[in-house]
């Protein structure tokens, strides 16, 4: 224990590099309106005020650049805007189109903005140079979330020596003090050709101080979002057809929100967003629709240790969902299925940033580590309804440190009557001790009674310690969750534990072909019960290279070992995976994770205790473009398990995706999916036609095919959907 805490010791003591002072901009207005074409040749850009003096932060600070960059800023009646222009030859400019909210992988610009400048949160704002627009919201580490959606738009040009993007970014898109003058502010852009990326304000290499190393924007105050409420009316039409069934009567219904003639169904739903005060904002949805959401990407189902974890698409539970991350996932919105009615209520009030969900869901799913709360498979639990609430406070002390209490209620509901329960309060802090010790705790208590009439509390811990700079990072973490500790509002599949988890990484960077990233990383974990049992532990080591030519590879080398009741399970594992985009019409990448695994699948075991089999799992992904508006991608995963190395073939569970796309326009795209699981014995074919010309305003086309594969393909169900909705700003 001595030799741990001398040596954070020794790294809190090496030197901290001298940090330039950040560049400053004075912000002009002008009522001059500005059109979006790309050019700036528009009056209003000779009174904006100029950022230049760029310098290279990508692959790291300090090198020679080999372009330049330069940028202007004003304020308009409504909105900022940002034009930024590129000294990279039309030649040398990679411009593929995309669906927006793609992360740019060409040549692209990016703006960041802290609108309160404390250093702790940010606006991302990304244009490629075909002018594929991204946004996303960054916390204080330096992580994006690319969810969230703002009104922003912008053009690009590209010219014979540079090329340029006007950016316009509405204030109603943004939460802000009226009365603070100064903004934090990010404006880089990179190039593809050179592999590197410019930036106005001089960054570290390792990005986890990126907000507090940004420059200033001031005579900021006085501005105002301009926007009180936004209607968002959607209105869907969906056909189905199960093949082999009579056509049945062709009979009308009627309920909330919907209608259904025949085969046919009418739903419409209303999104409702109240600006209450610049910085606080209300989000009603009525019988939302998310039809347009394309379904989850396949997943690998066989011998999984949890329920496999679902990626949230819809857009009403994105949109502010970083002020519900937590050390635990306890707000997991895919625990809410299909909710009738939805409220959120997200920004600040102050200092105090608050955030609220309030969910009525009549068809939620079954319960990720407790079938005790699940309504599945028990018609005594039919016609459930469960009302989900949720409460965050946030609140920021000084410059360095955070502190948040969460309120969560789930209840089951029927007819008005509570059958079962969960509440889970805690609190939680993150402090910036010195400019690399960051530190983390968090503490929370569960109450819940499920449909057993199980009365259970318990309770959860954390605590993490990070060490940080440019060449390396070391952390340690320690995390709880007692036995009946319930969380069902979020992702908590695993219990009854302690567990320590020890890491550090090692980043070198440079200009080098044969060396752009080199990073190492050792680590070591292990678990144990509330006995002091011994779980779990594993050992391992990884490395990330990046050479020049955009080729990467990674490999990692694991020791790990798992109790059982017929003593330990002790194995090896190993992953080597490589990525190329060194031409920029073919992307690919790929490899293989082959090792020992536990074989705990029930339909496996054959009545056995659960043993230590073997896997490989070989994945290969590759995307061609031909042209920038057409895109081709084809994707495989195949877990085989055996019996031992060398042994009897278990398990063969191949996925296969393939997609077609093609930009008619930046607004306007064709999709054509193709999916097969063998295990899920399930082919699946489905078109889309996409319009959408900005966030919440779509119009689409959408056809689907399901098939099974056994014992012959047949075409199982059919279904066409259409829809429409259309954001109003009053």
């Amino acid at each position: 224990m001595m030799r741990v805490v001398l040596l954070w010791f020794a790294i809190l003591l090496l030197p901290v590099p001298a940090v330039a002072a950040p560049p400053t901009a004075q912000i002009s207005r002008s009522r001059d309106g500005i059109r979006l074409d790309g050019k700036g040749d528009d009056p209003a850009w000779k009174d904006a005020a100029t950022l230049d003096a760029f310098s290279v932060y990508l692959p790291k600070p300090g090198l020679a650049p080999k372009f330049s960059a330069s940028a202007r800023v004003i304020v308009g009646r409504d909105s900022l805007y940002i034009l930024v222009v590129t000294e990279v030859p039309k030649k040398h400019v990679y411009a593929p189109l995309a669906p927006r909210d793609s992360a740019p992988s060409g040549d692209s610009v990016e703006i960041i903005i802290d609108t309160a400048a404390t250093g702790r949160r940010a606006y991302a704002f990304a244009v490629s140079a075909a002018g594929v627009l991204y946004d996303a919201k960054i916390d204080f580490e330096g992580n994006m979330d690319g969810s969230w959606d703002a009104l922003f738009d912008a053009a690009t040009h590209l010219g014979p020596a540079s090329w340029t993007a006007e950016i316009r970014i509405p204030f109603r898109s943004l939460r802000f003090d009226p009365q603070q003058s100064k903004w934090a502010f990010h404006v880089r852009s990179r190039s593809r050709y050179f592999q590197q990326g410019l930036s106005w304000a001089s960054v570290s290499a390792d990005g986890s101080r990126l907000l507090k190393e940004a420059g200033l924007l001031t005579q900021m105050d006085g501005l105002s979002p301009g926007r009180s409420i936004e209607l968002l009316p959607s209105l869907t039409t969906i056909w189905m057809r199960e093949q082999g069934l009579p056509a049945g009567d062709c009979d009308f219904s009627a309920g909330v929100g919907d209608f259904g003639l025949c085969t046919a169904d009418l739903s419409y739903g209303m999104g409702v967003k109240w600006a209450i005060t610049p910085a606080l904002t209300l989000d009603v949805a009525m019988n939302p629709d998310f039809s347009q959401i394309e379904a989850d990407a396949p997943q690998l189902q066989v011998n999984n240790r949890f329920d496999i974890h679902l990626k949230e698409k819809r857009p009403f539970f994105l949109e502010g969902r970083e002020l519900f991350k937590l050390p635990f996932e306890l707000v997991y919105t895919r625990s809410i299925g299909k909710p009738d009615l939805a409220l959120k209520l997200t920004g600040s009030i102050g200092r105090v940033r608050v955030a609220s969900l309030v969910a009525h869901d009549s068809e939620p799913p079954d319960s990720v580590a407790d079938a005790a709360f699940s309504l599945s498979g028990n018609a005594n639990r039919e016609g459930i309804a469960v009302l989900t609430s949720v409460a965050r406070v946030q609140m920021d002390l000084g410059r360095t440190a955070t502190v948040g209490s969460l309120a969560l209620d789930r209840e089951y509901l029927d007819v008005g009557s509570r059958r079962a329960h969960n509440q889970v309060l805690g609190i939680d802090s993150q402090v910036q001790i010195t400019k690399q010790l960051r530190a983390e705790a968090a503490a929370f208590f569960s109450n819940a009674a499920s449909f057993e009439n199980d009365d259970l509390q318990g309770h959860a811990a954390h605590l993490r310690l990070v060490v940080q700079d440019d060449e390396y990072r070391v952390q340690s973490r320690y995390q709880r969750i007692s036995e009946d500790f319930r969380a069902e509002s979020g992702y908590l599949p695993r219990r009854n534990f302690h567990s320590v988890f020890n890491k550090i990484d090692f980043y070198y960077r440079s200009d080098n072909a044969w060396g752009r990233t080199i990073s190492p990383g050792l680590w070591a974990s292990g678990w144990i019960d509330d006995r002091g049992n011994t779980l779990e532990r594993r050992i391992g080591a990884n490395n990330f290279w990046a050479f020049g030519g955009h080729f990467w590879l990674f490999a990692l080398y694991e020791r790990m070992g798992e109790s059982m009741d017929s003593g330990w399970l002790d194995g090896n594992l190993g992953k080597l995976h490589f990525g190329s985009k060194t031409l920029d019409e073919l992307h690919v990448s790929g490899g293989v994770t082959v090792g020992d695994v536990v074989i705990r699948d029930e339909a496996l075991l054959d009545g056995r205790e659960p043993f230590l089999g073997y896997m490989w799992l070989p994945e290969f992904n590759m995307t061609f473009r031909p042209i920038p508006a057409l895109r081709l991608t084809a994707n495989y995963r195949q877990r085989l398990l055996f019996e031992e190395q060398g042994g009897r073939e278990i398990s063969s569970e191949p996925v296969l995706r393939a997609a077609l796309s093609y930009h008619l326009t930046r607004d306007l795209s064709l999709r054509y999916v193709c999916e097969y699981e063998e295990v899920a014995n399930r082919l699946v074919n489905d078109g889309l036609v996409r319009y959408e010309p900005s966030p919440g305003t779509v119009f689409y086309v959408r056809y689907r095919e399901q098939s099974v594969l056994e014992p012959s393909l047949r075409m199982e169900l059919r279904s066409l959907f259409l829809k429409l909705s259309i954001l109003f700003s009053l």
